[in-house]
């Protein structure tokens, strides 16, 4: 803006939020605070703003204990850039999707770190129409803006908060026959991670499930879950439902679960919880580095007399 005051650059840590493992082929993700800090989600963010010049942006967080102070720093890198911020609060990165499209953002950023281990934090970021952002469509030239350093700020933009749960809600229950679900006993474990917030009010629509409801506060240092086997990320064996009702049989359920750090490679935990009439066995059959996010193929045998 001309004849606007210039206000001094932030002070930064580029060399830490230049770490060649911190931008991945579709998102940035590395440990807090030593690969990535504050000062490093100033500068994604802010980069991210001066490459794809949006007018407003779409901001969340995970329930990371560093996801707080980690959106403050995005919150003020976009600003900084002259764009708006629209605050969303604690969300899963499908609610930061649907905020985009369905509030006609021009693009948003949600600090998560996905399915690595609690240490982490990161930002996964999407342009026009909740399109993402990866290596080849734009993380690396935001990269290199965020290695070059920025002018001094002349104007910043606005900051305002949305609520999308309504919203986000009904267009998840849009794409089922809610009068074709019948009547059903689960047992959900959210793992306090994102998925307990995000059912909540989903489940709330669905009265005809009897549901047991286990560990759905969400709760950034990913303690162990009952009917899960946590491996200290926000992704764990569970979310695990099954029907309590038809349970005159051992039943199998093969499910995937992202890598979490190499030293759970031969992994061969055995859950026993007779309070609720569940055993379960968990084998890894196979395994990578967690920074590749590459599956876990895990076996979870259920007791005949669930």
């Amino acid at each position: 803006m001309p004849g606007a005051p210039s206000i001094p650059r932030r002070p930064t840590s580029i060399l830490s939020v230049l770490d060649p493992s911190v931008f991945k082929a579709y998102d940035v993700r590395g440990i807090y605070p030593s690969q990535l800090d504050e000062d490093g989600a100033y500068r994604v963010a802010r980069a991210y703003t001066a490459h794809f010049e949006p007018r407003s942006v779409a901001l969340g967080q995970d329930m990371r204990l560093s996801s707080p102070s980690m959106t403050r720093a995005a919150a003020e890198g976009i600003t900084d850039a002259g764009a708006d911020v629209v605050e969303l609060g604690l969300v899963g990165t499908e609610m930061l999707y649907h905020a985009v499209t369905e509030l006609g953002l021009d693009g948003g950023i949600c600090v998560t770190a996905s399915h690595n281990p609690k240490e982490y934090t990161g930002m996964k970021i999407v342009r026009r129409g909740a399109l993402p952002v990866g290596g080849d469509s734009g993380l690396a030239e935001i990269r290199v803006l965020a290695e070059s350093g920025f002018h001094d700020v002349t104007s910043r933009g606005s900051i305002r908060s949305e609520d999308v749960w309504l919203s986000f809600v009904q267009k998840v229950l849009s794409f089922v026959d809610l009068d074709a679900i019948r009547p059903l006993r689960v047992v959900i474990d959210a793992a306090n991670g994102m998925a307990g917030v995000m059912l909540a009010p989903v489940l709330e629509k669905l009265p005809q499930l009897d549901l047991v409801r286990c560990f759905f506060d969400p709760d950034g240092s990913f303690r162990m879950s009952i009917l899960g086997v946590s491996f200290g990320t926000s992704r764990t064996v569970s979310p695990l439902c099954f029907d309590a009702s038809a349970s005159e049989r051992t039943s199998i359920a093969m499910i995937t679960l992202r890598a979490a750090a190499p030293e759970h490679q031969s992994f061969w935990p055995l859950i026993d919880q007779p309070s609720l009439v569940c055993s379960a066995r968990v084998r890894v059959l196979a395994a990578s580095e967690p920074d590749e996010g590459s599956e876990i193929e895990m076996e979870k045998r259920m007791s005949p007399r669930m």
